[in-house]
């Protein structure tokens, strides 16, 4: 039954990235790789534009990656995979081939959309950032290229791609391709595949060996045959010998001519053997591979069986000696107390990190995610007080023996509860704080604009702002600029106006800008209408210094002040007077 083939590699350099990007989109000489097919049947599903790796994956790590408690992206090491390429293929006799041994074309196919939802599904859809198809060589395969960034946020290759996971990556692949009619190669050979430089030199000898032996057989044709003078012997004898030597030379050019007619059908069978030999170079390398691959698994399973004949004999005599009513021996009793150990202190690493690291809600669900890892619990009885179970060589323990930091596990998990909850409480305080100084920012970057063009207004109609006078600027609709202008005219303490810049584009947002000059003796009153301003949705933009000197005048009024207070005004809206 044809096979799943699935291989990764690291890529840690930027140098690395490029290179693979080179090759992947044929943007360097490619052994093995036929130009014309490169165009008509390679296909990119994800990076269409193709650019290369290593900004793809910086730009996905920046992105993705986990913040630290102050918000910031955690630093990434210039020693760091970056990126994993994955390439996904199958044994060569499973694709349907046509004349000449060239597979068909798999473009659109169900095969190629499973394996792009399988590596979305398992690394997560963001971090497969490209996905190409080559059909340009013997056998169709995909180079993929994956950010090994975890659910957390985490850049770590050892975790997604360390010795184990990719063994349950071959399985897993080859669960997702059964319907294809696809399985998983033998688990647990040591079989090295080779690199593709490897592979790429093998296939260029067999198919230079091939191509010398279909080089063609050439022919050409004989020259004509002048016969000599013949000695006269009578009249006649030019005729005879124009003759004979028209004769002789039309029955060479015959000759040749079958010879080579013979010759151009020999040549065309050795090229078409030629071409279908090559064609099918890759699969005798694959044949090759295929039968070192089922030594390696004869030899392990002979090993393996010889292994099990021993330890049942062993089991079978220490049977016989308990059975004789024989002490246990020694040697058995040590191996059971540091295979208990062992269980007791690897139950110990997990639940401490499972306390740390683990997904749950509660105390039952930290348990439940335990379960999941293969342990097991139980109630303990007088009979049996141990609680849990390791999931290896079936050891039980009581809680005392394992519990993360000898403490009790119920405390610890609300502990790390309540970090959490103050940990995700910071986290949204922080974006809640920067999300304000973004605003105040953008609100800051608004008020420099206006206080600009103010200035520019003042000085265009000569509005002298003297020592104690202050000035404000007022972003409001159109239809209060009227009620603002009345408002604040109020005799020679305060004026305001809607002064125009030759120059300045008009403003598209149906808002005016009324600029304000007022006594800063006025400053109680003319605050407490810039709050009504404000609380009506308006703007009011003021110079750090004048802002500071109308609080001040605010807090601390005169008398001057307050004498105006009671006075009535023509003022609307201002809250001054009657």
């Amino acid at each position: 039954m044809p096979q799943v083939i699935i291989r990764v590699a690291k890529i840690k350099t930027q140098s690395a990235a490029q290179g693979k990007t080179k090759h992947n989109y044929r943007l360097m000489n490619t052994p093995n790789a036929d130009p014309e097919l490169t165009t008509a049947l390679n296909q990119e599903l994800v990076n269409t534009s193709q650019r290369d790796y290593w900004t793809l994956a910086n730009e996905r790590i920046a992105e993705g990656i986990a913040k630290t408690a102050r918000g910031k992206p955690r630093k990434v090491r210039d020693d760091q995979v970056h990126a994993v390429e994955v390439v996904l293929t199958a044994s060569p006799d499973w694709f349907k081939r046509g004349e000449g041994g060239q597979a068909e074309d798999v473009r659109g196919s169900k095969w190629v959309t499973d394996n792009l939802d399988f590596l979305k599904n398992r690394y997560g859809a963001k971090n497969v950032v490209s996905f190409t198809l080559h059909q340009d060589e013997t056998t169709p395969h995909i180079h993929a290229v994956v950010i090994p960034l975890t659910e957390k946020g985490r850049l770590s290759a050892d975790t997604l791609f360390n010795r184990t996971s990719l063994t349950q990556l071959q399985t897993d692949y080859a669960k997702a391709m059964a319907t294809h009619g696809l399985e998983r190669g033998v688990k647990g050979s040591r079989r090295q595949h080779l690199d593709m430089k490897q592979m790429y030199g093998r296939q260029d000898k067999a198919t230079a060996e091939l191509k010398e032996l279909a080089t063609p057989v050439t022919t050409t044709l004989a020259r004509e045959v002048e016969l000599g003078k013949v000695p006269a012997f009578g009249i006649g004898a030019d005729a005879w010998r124009a003759n004979e030597q028209k004769r002789v030379n039309a029955e060479l050019v015959r000759q040749v001519q079958e010879a080579n007619k013979r010759t151009e059908q020999a040549n065309k069978r050795i090229q078409e053997a030629a071409q279908a030999a090559i064609a099918n170079a890759g699969f005798r390398e694959e044949a090759e591979a295929l039968k070192r691959q089922l030594n390696v698994s004869e030899g392990l399973k002979n090993a393996h069986y010889k292994e099990l004949t021993e330890l049942k004999k062993e089991v079978t005599k220490l049977a016989v000696n308990l059975a004789n009513g024989k002490d246990i021996p020694r040697s058995i009793l040590q191996l059971g107390t540091e295979l208990r150990e062992g269980d007791r202190l690897d139950t110990k690493k997990k639940f401490e990190a499972h306390l740390v690291s683990g997904t749950y809600e509660d105390g039952k669900s930290y348990y439940k995610g335990l379960e999941k890892q293969g342990f097991r619990f139980r109630n303990p009885t007088e009979d049996n007080p141990n609680q849990v179970r390791h999931p290896k060589h079936g050891f039980e323990f009581i809680y005392s023996e394992v519990r993360p930091n000898d403490r009790k596990i119920s405390e610890q998990v609300e502990e790390q509860l309540q970090a959490r909850r103050a940990f995700r409480e910071q986290l949204l305080a922080e974006e809640k704080q920067a999300e304000a100084r973004k605003i105040e920012q953008a609100r800051q970057k608004v008020a420099t604009h206006e206080l600009s063009l103010m200035d520019q207004a003042f000085g265009i109609y000569k509005w002298k702002i003297g020592p104690g006078d202050l000035a404000a600027c007022l972003v409001v609709p159109k239809e209060k600029v009227d009620n603002v202008l009345v408002t604040l005219r109020v005799g020679s303490s305060s004026w305001a106006a809607d002064l125009r810049i030759q120059g300045v584009p008009n403003r598209t947002d149906e808002l005016v800008a009324v600029y304000v000059k007022y006594d800063a003796d006025f400053a109680p009153q003319v605050s407490r209408y810039f709050d009504k301003v404000r609380a009506g949705g308006s703007q009011v933009y003021e110079h750090a210094t004048h802002q500071s000197q109308r609080e001040q005048w605010q807090a601390l009024p005169r008398q001057k002040s307050q004498e105006r207070e009671q006075e009535p005004t023509k003022s609307k809206d201002f809250g001054i007077g009657g």
